[in-house]
């Protein structure tokens, strides 16, 4: 078996395009009507988890192979999938004006070295895609 080669360097740069898109959402657009003023704006804050310890991970190295592996395998433990719904399930609960994630991870894999990265969990998707099947998104 294979053992992935992971790269979540990516993350924090989705997360800050993800809270971008969600601030240019909530703001209203010039070509529609403005909606009543509120004396109140919900945010809801969370850290989707990574889904590995990466500190723990660190006793492998220099074995980089191993130290994957070892995220990898704990990533899929915590199932970000079954997660992903049951943070959907909160949102529909509470309604929030704004949404902010943490860890809004992004893996990647690599059947050999040089081969191109593919996108095996995109959590931001996976979470947009649970949203999206209660009609929130």
């Amino acid at each position: 078996m294979k053992k992935p080669h992971l790269n979540v360097i990516r993350t924090v740069g989705r997360l800050l395009s993800v809270w971008c898109i969600v601030i240019l959402c909530a703001m209203p657009s010039t070509l529609q009507a403005a909606p009543p003023v509120r004396d109140q704006l919900t945010v809801m804050s969370r850290n989707l988890y990574l889904g590995a310890d990466v500190y723990a991970a660190a006793q492998f190295l220099p074995d980089f192979q191993a130290a994957s592996q070892y995220l990898w395998e704990n990533m899929q433990q915590t199932s970000f999938v079954a997660r992903a719904d049951a943070f959907a399930d909160e949102v529909m609960r509470t309604r929030p004006d704004v949404i902010g994630l943490q860890e809004a991870a992004t893996w990647f894999c690599r059947d050999a070295y040089a081969s191109s990265a593919r996108i095996v969990y995109d959590y931001t998707q996976l979470l947009i895609d649970a949203l999206d099947r209660r009609g929130v998104a």
